[in-house]
């Protein structure tokens, strides 16, 4: 795109004292009136708005109305869109949304992953490889795991759809591509 990259300090800083507790956007359930949440970047209006999922410091999507359409249309059921205020060293962009996932399934399979637990318990600190359960993503196309709720998951099927539509496939990764 020849713009700069996240890597090289684009990232956003979700504004953690007037936003939403972004935990509440982690547990899959519909968040009523959410305000309009702000994401902090130091790039231009021009440079962000060509991104269509702007990286920031949660792990909540923030997409461009373009992707915000594309996922309405294949997943409308199992997301609710949060306008979001995009601040900009020059200005605001008001043409993104977080996404909020409202459908949790158990979408890892623990057996064939290979994590790190928690100490004293069996449950997932953070994984070394992802592997998805071969039954996940029958009713739903995008989702969180039941168990470990940062990651945001996608049918094969949907991230085909995204990679057609957007230019990067940044935060939504195809299942068997999934690494945390």
């Amino acid at each position: 795109m020849g713009t700069k990259s996240f890597s090289e300090g684009l990232a956003g800083d979700y504004d953690r004292v007037t936003n939403i507790n972004y935990i509440e956007l982690l547990q899959s359930r519909m968040i009523d009136s959410p305000g309009k949440p702000r994401v902090t970047f130091e790039g231009s209006c021009e440079v962000m708005g060509k991104f269509d999922v702007l990286e920031h410091s949660r792990q909540i999507p923030l997409v461009s109305k373009k992707l915000a359409s594309l996922l309405e249309e294949c997943c409308g059921n199992s997301i609710q869109f949060i306008p979001a205020e995009v601040i900009c060293r020059d200005g605001c962009i008001e043409d993104y949304s977080f996404i909020n996932i409202l459908n949790s399934e158990e979408i890892i399979d623990l057996a064939e992953s290979s994590y790190v637990p928690i100490p004293g318990t069996q449950k997932p600190m953070t994984f070394r490889q992802v592997e998805i359960r071969s039954d996940a993503f029958q009713e739903h196309e995008i989702g969180r795991d039941l168990n470990y709720k940062s990651p945001v998951f996608v049918s094969e099927r949907l991230a085909n759809r995204i990679a057609e539509v957007v230019d990067r496939r940044q935060e939504f990764l195809p299942p068997q591509k999934a690494l945390v």
